[in-house]
């Protein structure tokens, strides 16, 4: 198993990902690439990186759009509060460099 998971890096890992997007977020393979497809494999927060977390809304449940893992943990440390985003824009605009 060992030299298995040597000559398969990463598997484990996407595996993972794929089950919790159907398991927790009722999400087929086929709609997740349909999402991704509508943004062209990137992250909709950010569009730079790659989308690989679905991201969704922590008090319906609802499924949003897929996301990269900084955006993702952005989101969630700002307990997804767009008001606490705010301010945090605000504050980053107080020591603007140029």
């Amino acid at each position: 198993m060992v030299k298995w998971r040597a000559e398969h890096p990463g598997y484990g890992q996407r595996y993972n990902r794929r089950y919790q997007r159907v398991k927790r977020y009722g999400v087929t393979c086929q709609q997740w690439l349909g999402m991704l497809e509508e943004w062209d494999g990137l992250c909709a927060s950010c569009l730079e990186e790659p989308a690989v977390h679905m991201d969704h809304d922590h008090k319906t449940g609802k499924n949003r759009a897929p996301l990269c893992s900084s955006c993702n943990q952005g989101l969630g440390n700002f307990k997804d509060d767009p008001t606490r985003l705010v301010k945090a824009i605000e504050y980053l605009a107080l020591f603007e460099t140029g």
